[in-house]
């Protein structure tokens, strides 16, 4: 896990307050994700900041798994975007969230994985079984990044990391 830079937050809390309906999802080949997200993000006081980090950051990752092309999301949100605990069927996800409360995710010996994606009659994970310990859910900080191990990483299919948006109360949103 790394600590990106604190300065962040302050462009993140002017993206929602200047224009809170602008999100970028894009694949990125990585020899222009600096020019792209240049051309894409808003112009505010640490613009060039965020867009270096950013950038940083797909470098990282595209090191990592040797790719040319990365996926990019950079949204705001005002309700959880996946309010129950899942696994994602890809290999591997980078998070961070730039403002607001980070991605809450289940030590395996906190996680009842037969739980997992069952239906359920509200967003309740705990109703179903899920985790056995409300407070043992673990939760990112914001300005956290962390790699999510995923059930389509060879070897890795049944031990991927269950995790979940946190549940927003009204009022301010994420920055993804």
């Amino acid at each position: 896990v790394i600590l990106v830079s604190k300065t962040l937050e302050n462009y993140a809390s002017e993206w929602m307050s200047a224009d809170s309906t602008l999100a970028i999802q894009r694949m990125l080949p990585v020899d222009s994700a600096m020019n792209n997200l240049g051309r894409e993000l808003i112009a505010l006081e640490y613009k060039r900041k965020f867009q270096h980090e950013v950038f940083l950051l797909i470098d990282v990752f595209a090191r990592l798994f040797y790719s040319d092309i990365v996926g990019v999301r950079i949204t705001p949100l005002f309700t959880a975007m996946c309010p129950r605990f899942h696994t994602d069927n890809i290999a591997c996800r980078m998070i961070v969230t730039y403002g607001g409360l980070g991605t809450e995710w289940l030590l395996e010996s906190n996680l009842d994985r037969r739980s997992l994606g069952l239906p359920a009659k509200s967003n309740e994970d705990h109703e179903l079984g899920v985790f056995r310990e409300q407070q043992s859910i673990q939760q990112l900080a914001t300005q956290q990044v962390a790699l999510l191990k995923e059930s389509a990483w060879e070897g890795n299919e049944a031990n991927a990391l269950a995790h979940r948006s946190p549940l927003l109360a009204p009022g301010p949103a994420r920055l993804l």
